[in-house]
C-alpha cells in the first residue's frame, strides 16, 4: 500500500460532465477500500515522529517545493481597520503531508450542480483513528471582469473551475483532518525555507520575487508601499509573506486586487498569471 495515496485524479477533464463522473468514481473507490485499508492501518500503525521528520526533511531536500508549499491571502480587517492575512498549506503541500502521514486518504466529488453553480466536497479519512472530515466549496460559473461586467465561463473553463474548487475542497479537508502540530510545524519550516533558501543571498531572493511580481504587472513601488519600507530592508517574515502572496496569485487563491487593496493611487493594471505559471506555481526566471 502506498501511504496516504490520493484516490482521486482531479486534473482538468474535457467537459464538466466527465469531471463529475470521475469525481464520483474516485469517491466510490474510497468507500470500497475503507475496510481493507483500515485493516492494514491496524497492522502497520504510523510513527508520528517519523512522519514529521520525513515531512520536514522533504522540505529541506527540495527548497523550491518548500517555497511553493503555502500561500497567503487577505481575510478581512481587524477592529482597527488593518488588513488581516491568513497563511496556510497549499494544495501541493497538503498532498505531501497526507502522503507522509500515512494510513489515510482523501477524495473530492461534486455533490450538486446546476447550469451555473456547483457544490464540491472534499473528504479526508484517517484509517487509524476512524475520523472523517468533509469540507465543501461552491463554484460559480460567473466571474467579474476588470471592467466590472459579469462573464459566464465556457464549458472548458467551467470544467476547470469545478476541478480547481474540488482540489481546494480536498486540500481543506486534508488540512482539517491532520493534527495541528503537524501542519503548523510543516508550515513554519516552509516559510523559513522560502525566506532563507539554502545557498541564496537575501538580496537575490528579494530581487527574484520583485521580478516575478513585475512580470504580473506589480512594480516594486507597490510592494514597497504595501510593506512601508524599501524592498532591501524586508525582514525574513516579510519575505516569507511576499512569497506567500505570490503563491496565492499563481495558485489561483486570490486576485491582484485582493492581494493589494488600497495600496496604490491607480487600480492595478497587471496581468493575471499565465496558465503555465498558475499550474507550476513558478517564479519568473
Amino acid at each position: 500500500m502506498k501511504e496516504g495515496k490520493q484516490i482521486v485524479d482531479v486534473h482538468p477533464l474535457e467537459g464538466s460532465a466527465g469531471l463529475v463522473e470521475s469525481m464520483e468514481n474516485g469517491y466510490a473507490i474510497v468507500k470500497a477500500e475503507n475496510d481493507s485499508l483500515a485493516m492494514m492501518a491496524v497492522q502497520r500503525p504510523r510513527d508520528e515522529k517519523r512522519a514529521l521528520e520525513r515531512a520536514l526533511s522533504e522540505l529541506r531536500l527540495a527548497p523550491e517545493f518548500a517555497a511553493e508549499a503555502y500561500y497567503t491571502r487577505p481575510v478581512g480587517k481587524d477592529d482597527e481597520g488593518k488588513e488581516v492575512q491568513a497563511t496556510d498549506i497549499s494544495i501541493g503541500g497538503s498532498m505531501a503531508l497526507q502522503r507522509l502521514w500515512g494510513n489515510c486518504a482523501s477524495a473530492a466529488r461534486v455533490v450538486s450542480q446546476t447550469e451555473n453553480q456547483a457544490t464540491v466536497q472534499g473528504v479526508f479519512v484517517d484509517y487509524e483513528t476512524g475520523s472523517r472530515v468533509s469540507k465543501e466549496r461552491v463554484a460559480s460559473r460567473f466571474y467579474k471582469s476588470r471592467s466590472g461586467q459579469m462573464v459566464r465561463l465556457n464549458d472548458e473553463r467551467w470544467a476547470s473551475k469545478i476541478n480547481a474548487e474540488g482540489s481546494k475542497a480536498q486540500r481543506n479537508a486534508v488540512c482539517s483532518g491532520l493534527p495541528e502540530y503537524y501542519r503548523r510545524t510543516y508550515l513554519a519550516e516552509a516559510m523559513r525555507s522560502a525566506a532563507n533558501p539554502a545557498g541564496a543571498k537575501k538580496e537575490d531572493v528579494v530581487a527574484k520575487l520583485a521580478k516575478a511580481f513585475d512580470g504580473l504587472g506589480i512594480p516594486a513601488t507597490v510592494l514597497e508601499i504595501y510593506f512601508q519600507c524599501p524592498l532591501k530592508d524586508l525582514g525574513d517574515d516579510q519575505i516569507a509573506k511576499l512569497r506567500g502572496i505570490y503563491n496565492g496569485l499563481s495558485q489561483g487563491e486570490l486576485t491582484l486586487e485582493e492581494a493589494f487593496p488600497d495600496k496604490q493611487e491607480e487600480p492595478l493594471k497587471g496581468k493575471a498569471p499565465t496558465v503555465e505559471q498558475a499550474k507550476a506555481g513558478k517564479l519568473v526566471s
